[in-house]
């Protein structure tokens, strides 16, 4: 069980790091203020090295080998197919997210096959865990399973929801502003739906670390 906490709080930990320090290096190399609304997890890599953005790079492959370490050794002393399930999944997420950090939109047929099957391997898993603290709560009620229950819930209704979202489309286009000395320039729109998902499902994949890590606590 400590190790659940341990690695959820460093996952939670260094993404904190990365969304926090890497804005600050993505101004400085591009010149332009990063935003999840209408930006990629691509961009904060997008046309640099290791070198140059060695930061960047470093809090990534923290963030993810934490998770990886987490769905990999998460308590499962009791037998529970859902949760095994979850173990799976959450790794198999975790690699996904490493790749759409690193995968630009340049190579969009690869980009777009990897986001959906973040999108999907990250609501089952909510499911997963819905199913798991539904039929664990049935067996002994506790307060903890509930929260569990509607954690479950939240995560999974989100999920869904972004999914159906019908402005989820790669259609984006720059859009023409003038700017003060009069001259028409193309700027990127205030909201991307397709980054901003990606980043959702992304802080929903923590939320549910988060819930597996007291859900096992609740079973223990």
């Amino acid at each position: 069980m400590i190790y659940s906490v341990g690695l959820t709080a460093l996952t939670i930990f260094f993404l904190v790091l990365l969304m926090v320090v890497s804005p600050i290096l993505y101004k400085r190399r591009i010149g332009v203020k990063y935003s999840i609304r209408n930006m990629f997890p691509f961009e904060f890599t997008y046309k640099s090295t290791a070198r140059d953005n060695l930061y960047t790079y470093i809090f990534i492959a923290l963030f993810i080998m934490s998770a990886i370490g987490f769905f990999a050794t998460f308590d499962m002393t009791f037998k529970n197919g859902f949760l095994i399930f979850s173990m799976i999944a959450g790794i198999i997420s975790s690699i996904v997210i490493f790749c759409l950090f690193i995968v630009p939109l340049t190579n969009l047929r690869l980009h777009l096959i990897l986001a959906v099957i973040f999108f999907v391997i990250n609501f089952a898993n909510g499911g997963s865990m819905l199913v798991a603290a539904w039929k664990s709560n049935q067996e002994y009620t506790q307060p903890i399973k509930i929260v569990c229950i509607v954690l479950s819930i939240i995560i999974i209704v989100g999920e869904f929801a972004t999914m159906l979202n019908p402005r989820l489309t790669l259609n984006f286009k720059a859009e023409k502003k003038t700017n003060e000395k009069g001259e028409v320039v193309l700027e990127r729109p205030k909201w991307i739906i397709f980054a901003f998902t990606e980043w959702l499902h992304i802080f929903l994949f923590i939320i549910n670390m988060i819930n597996i890590t007291a859900f096992t606590f609740a079973t223990q």
